[in-house]
């Protein structure tokens, strides 16, 4: 009777310390499967040109807001040097400024700087332009001289980059939402960092990129 109830014991103990490492395990899995955020980002560091822009920029407060403004989020690696295009501001409401600038600068054209890049789509998030899939390559229009990153911090040849865009059908080029706001450079060890110093946004720096683009999916069931 005895070594019966010392085997039960034995059995008991035994189940519940088989119970506290099962939990114990699942509590870690659970622990390392949650979402960490950079609660400290270093914005310091960061170097963003369009804080200079004179005009009207996009208020962006969460990535959710940044998604639904996309007309394109693709995650993509600039394949072509920078090259500038002039795009002209002739629309026929504008024929006084015009003439007033050829007059004194006879040899510029009348519009502004951008600096066009080809970019491949890795992989689209989300699209609202028909056709577009995984290996197409699109026009990436900034704004400012290509030489620098006047007006708007640009992206580099060989960088991988997720970008969330407008599209404008008439001149077939893509545009970051909110300039820096709309791209998350990508580092070697797949690390995410925004280009901007919008600190609800800054919260992926140095995040997996897994957890940047779980938490688009997210925001794009929303819409």
């Amino acid at each position: 009777m005895n070594i019966t109830l010392k085997k039960v014991g034995y059995l008991l103990s035994a189940l519940l310390a088989t119970t506290l490492v099962i939990t114990w395990t699942m509590n870690m899995q659970v622990s390392s499967r949650s979402v960490k955020y950079n609660t400290n980002p270093d914005l310091s560091s960061k170097f963003v040109a369009s804080e200079n822009f004179i005009g009207n920029k996009i208020p962006i407060n969460t990535l959710e807001e940044l998604t639904n403004l996309g007309d394109v989020i693709i995650r993509g690696t600039v394949v072509s040097d920078d090259k500038e295009v002039i795009v002209s501001l002739s629309d026929g409401t504008t024929a006084n400024l015009e003439q007033k600038f050829n007059s004194k600068y006879p040899d510029k054209t009348f519009g502004y700087n951008t600096t066009q890049a080809t970019v491949n789509i890795d992989k689209v998030l989300f699209s609202n332009v028909e056709g577009l899939k995984n290996g197409d390559s699109i026009t990436f229009s900034q704004m400012g001289n290509y030489e620098t990153d006047e007006m708007q911090t640009k992206v580099k040849k060989d960088k991988k980059y997720v970008f969330f865009l407008k599209f404008d059908a008439e001149r077939n080029v893509y545009a970051s939402v909110a300039f820096e706001e709309g791209l998350f450079e990508i580092d070697d060890n797949n690390k995410s960092r925004s280009l901007s110093k919008n600190k609800e946004l800054s919260k992926y720096d140095g995040i997996d990129l897994s957890v940047l683009e779980d938490d688009i999916a997210k925001a794009i069931n929303k819409r």
